[in-house]
């Protein structure tokens, strides 16, 4: 019985990462197992002695269990194995690594020779009397089948030489977190993370895709799946045999938005160490070859030089075209179906425009819509300060009164689906946000201590422009805003 004991013990230490179970089993259940096992006459009662003998068995395999279901991952609903979209398609042999136990098969094609089966043993080598020892440990089987084609071709003089991989090696791996359909999967050992995740369904948008974690191998991945995919794939989309658990975080709600002359323009989750260069990459790099030198950063109503400047929540990385490119033109970005630049002559209005592009996208934040515009030289021949023009459009006959000029930028944000108070507030923060609410509304959720309402001022900051303006209790509140909250009273 006790040899039978050690091997539950080495089972479920293998399939578990938790001790908890293995512990408990242990300090309950094999003392009580002992009992039997050195024939101890507890009481004189040999019903006794078997009834805990039972219970100590069933306290055992019950918390092996346990420890065992620890291992598929933090979330009750990840017990069932699934297999993985990605299960039946074609070995990728630079992606798998050479375990021991794989077997090879190398077949002579056009030729009367017998196929030879290797097998990896138990030290990571494939050993053969003719071919000698080759080292895989390590390896993808890539390098391994280079290798053995050398050696093969030196000793057999024929013209096409096959090796085969038989029964890949499977892998079980943990998605959770913020995927459509978590739990865990069955997957072939050389298919990558980002495979494995599609298969759960995708990243939620509530999800970040540039900090999720691979852990459970020799070492832990942070994987940034909208990267640069010119970056080595073995640290930016590794491997599953490299792991067990995949954990897809939420988004932070710091983002930039990159617009303008490139490939791939839209919003980007901002991280730690984000440089201005990263984040353009996100975006698919520059559509016109001499595109970083007509790179702006448009920050708070004030248009900054992108070297020496360092992103920051709420920026706009404005690619221009060139000048001889644009002419009359004028460009639109942020929540529509087709942003760019777009010739004035067809496009006069903001409704045209809009027309023209195809529409707002669902998320449309067009409470907040932004207009960039230089203003005319002066007698200086100076443009002065960038004036950044907030309008709040509700109506057709809204977007009809704006009339655009040539060079116009016009930024349709997002719907981001809250709202942020700072300053002389018991609890700061964000808050979801409630269309149609005032400030009296947010200020009551979130607390104002002793003040009196009446000794409280607020500013509010536009989410695209940064532009700040007074605001009080009855000032209608929209999507992305932020107020800034400021006591009044006498004693301060």
């Amino acid at each position: 019985m006790l040899g039978t004991i050690s091997r539950v013990v080495r089972e479920a230490d293998r399939i578990g990462e938790s001790w908890f179970g293995v512990d408990f089993g242990l300090f309950i259940g094999y003392p009580c197992l002992l009992i039997q096992e050195v024939k101890c006459n507890l009481f004189g009662v040999n019903e006794l002695k078997r009834y805990i003998s039972i219970v100590g068995l069933s306290l055992f395999l019950f918390s092996c269990s346990y420890s065992a279901f620890c291992a598929t991952g933090e979330d009750s609903t990840t017990t069932t194995l699934q297999v993985s979209r990605y299960f039946d398609h074609p070995l990728k042999p630079e992606l798998y690594l050479m375990r021991p136990g794989d077997q090879l098969q190398i077949s002579f094609i056009g030729a009367s020779v017998e196929p030879l089966n290797l097998m990896v043993d138990s030290e990571g080598r494939l050993v053969q009397q003719f071919l000698g020892v080759v080292e895989t440990s390590g390896r993808i089987l890539q390098d391994v089948k280079a290798e053995l084609q050398e050696r093969l071709q030196a000793i057999y003089k024929v013209d096409q030489i096959v090796i085969t991989l038989s029964n890949p090696m499977q892998v079980a791996v943990s998605i959770f977190g913020q995927v459509s359909r978590p739990g865990v999967y069955l997957g072939s050992a050389w298919q990558t993370v980002a495979e494995m995740i599609d298969s759960a369904g995708g990243v939620l948008p509530s999800g970040s895709k540039r900090r999720i974690m691979f852990t459970g191998g020799a070492r832990d991945f942070v994987i940034d799946l909208q990267e640069n995919s010119d970056k080595n794939e073995l640290l930016s989309n590794p491997p599953i045999y490299m792991g067990r658990k995949i954990f897809v975080p939420q988004a932070r709600t710091e983002r930039v938005l990159v617009v303008g002359a490139v490939n791939q323009p839209g919003s980007f989750e901002l991280i730690e160490g984000d440089s201005i260069d990263d984040l353009i990459g996100l975006a698919g790099g520059f559509i016109e070859p001499d595109g970083k030198d007509r790179v702006e950063i448009l920050r708070g109503g004030k248009r900054l030089p992108a070297k020496t400047t360092v992103p920051e929540n709420g920026d706009i990385i404005h690619i221009l075209r060139a000048e001889n490119q644009r002419g009359e033109m004028l460009s639109i970005f942020g929540a529509v179906h087709k942003s760019g630049y777009y010739s004035l002559e067809s496009n006069r209005t903001l409704k045209e425009l809009l027309t023209t592009v195809g529409g707002v996208t669902d998320d449309a934040n067009m409470f907040r819509v932004a207009l960039y515009r230089r203003p005319a030289l002066d007698d200086w021949q100076e443009s002065g300060t960038e004036r950044f023009l907030v309008h709040l459009f509700t109506r057709d006959s809204d977007l009809e009164a704006v009339k655009l000029s040539a060079g116009d930028s016009l930024f349709i944000p997002f719907m981001k689906g809250y709202v942020r108070f700072d300053g002389d507030i018991v609890r700061p923060g964000l808050y979801p946000f409630v269309e149609g609410q005032t400030i009296a509304f947010y200020i009551d959720a979130g607390g104002f201590g002793n003040y009196e309402k009446t000794d409280l001022s607020f500013i509010l900051t536009h989410p695209a422009t940064g532009l700040r303006e007074s605001a009080h209790l009855e000032t209608i509140v929209q999507d992305g805003d932020q107020i800034i909250v400021r006591y009044e009273g006498a004693d301060q």
